[in-house]
């Protein structure tokens, strides 16, 4: 099956998912409402080649020219605000570091 292109660009789908979480701190990016769209229209995620990833960010531009790597100094899933979004279940420190991690996308 041909990919079918996302009717809202990426930087869209990023800005609305991590909106999202950061208004439902308690929720995984998994349960991001906008996901059941996405793969209703028949669309996959593919980031690199491996399908299932759910980092808008990644499928844009990869690791080494996405803001989210730059501003944790290197890979986002060993340290910075996403690897910390990961690891905390303190719901206004997940709030700040959504807001963080949807506003790094300029």
């Amino acid at each position: 099956m041909d990919k079918i292109k996302l009717s809202v660009p990426n930087k869209e789908n990023h800005y609305a998912m991590w909106n999202w979480l950061a208004e439902n701190p308690t929720e995984s990016k998994y349960r991001w409402p906008g996901h059941e769209t996405i793969y209703r229209l028949g669309a996959r995620y593919d980031v690199k080649g491996r399908n299932n990833s759910t980092c808008f960010l990644c499928m844009e531009s990869g690791c080494n020219l996405c803001p989210l790597s730059k501003l944790s100094g290197g890979g986002c899933l060993i340290q910075g605000p996403y690897h910390d979004w990961g690891e905390t279940s303190d719901s206004e420190e997940r709030t700040r570091l959504a807001l963080i991690i949807r506003d790094c996308w300029k």
